[in-house]
């Protein structure tokens, strides 16, 4: 069953509207689209790295002890001893892309006859090169956002993993999008690779998915009948995703506009000015008319220089 099917990776930046993307895939009779979950060692932490095997039982048991750890995967309720027996079976030595669609297959079950599966993480494009290796015909997907409207929404948003918002560092989050949108630039050209942007997908719906359902390779565009698929998405997950399985909220995109401080935007314009300029946002370009505005903004972009170079220095220590 597995290798029949074909895999479609979707990548984003937290509140980019990948979900509304699922969701809209999900419609479709040869799609299966599953819930985000994250995988150790995928793309680099613990073990074992994507191009790594695991060799025994006993590795693949420490594997799967660390991968219910994670929040995301316990919520696709599928039994450690299901995936364990699964795996078992296989030949080893076991390599990511095995443990994945054997998950897949596990949480679709036996019944799902779908060409297609999706599956979503905000970590594809950083191991891109294993992800072509170990699936040479499958097709990758990022989800572009305004920065700004991005920050914005996390800023609602409240973290799974703490008490804290999504949106509570700035810093990070514009390291972050500094980091994807490099990314993003060097696969430009790559047949496997498509970029959809947010703001076209729900100002036109209709005709960017077919032009997203073609570079998947969709053929058959019967839709399914009474599918929600607001409906897999876990309950402490919901509030995240008011707006799945209804009509896309267009003035979503200038939310930002009444949602962050003048301070905010001036940082996020200045800080990614290349970033946007390259996917083509305007700039608001907010004036600060006071004088304690102007030293508040000095201190704080200067504050975001040191930080950006504290972390170049860690990384390459690292």
């Amino acid at each position: 069953m597995t290798n029949q099917k074909k895999y479609v990776f979707i990548n984003y930046i937290s509140r980019s509207g990948s979900t509304y993307l699922c969701d809209l895939l999900s419609r479709y009779r040869d799609i299966s689209v599953g819930i985000e979950a994250g995988f150790p060692g995928f793309p680099n932490t613990i073990m074992p790295l994507s191009r790594d095997l695991l060799h025994n039982e006993e590795e693949l048991n420490t594997y799967l002890d660390e991968l219910f750890l994670d929040v995301r995967f316990c919520e696709w309720k599928i039994s450690r001893e299901q995936i364990f027996n699964s795996l078992i079976k296989l030949e080893f030595p076991v390599d990511f892309k095995k443990i994945l669609t054997t998950c897949l297959d596990c949480y679709f079950g036996e019944s799902d006859d779908s060409l297609f599966r999706v599956h979503k993480s905000g970590y594809y494009l950083e191991c891109i090169a294993d992800v072509r290796r170990l699936f040479p015909n499958g097709k990758m997907i990022f989800v572009v956002r305004d920065p700004r409207a991005i920050f914005n929404s996390q800023q609602q948003a409240k973290s799974l993993y703490s008490t804290d918002k999504m949106g509570a560092n700035i810093f990070s989050f514009i390291l972050l999008y500094k980091q994807r949108i490099a990314s993003l630039k060097k696969e430009l050209y790559a047949q496997d690779f498509l970029t959809v942007f947010y703001e076209k997908l729900i100002d036109n719906p209709d005709e960017n998915i077919l032009e997203i359902l073609d570079f998947i390779g969709v053929s058959n565009l019967e839709k399914k009948e009474n599918i929600n698929y607001r409906d897999n998405i876990p309950d402490n997950q919901k509030d995240l995703h008011t707006n799945v399985g209804s009509v896309a909220i267009k003035n979503n995109k200038q939310k930002w506009i009444e949602g962050l401080t003048k301070i905010q935007i001036l940082l996020i314009e200045r800080a990614l000015a290349d970033e946007m300029n390259y996917l083509n946002y305007s700039f608001s370009s907010p004036s600060l008319k006071y004088p304690f505005e102007k030293l508040r903004f000095a201190r704080l972009y200067s504050s975001f220089m040191f930080y950006r170079f504290k972390r170049m220095i860690l990384s390459f220590l690292m």
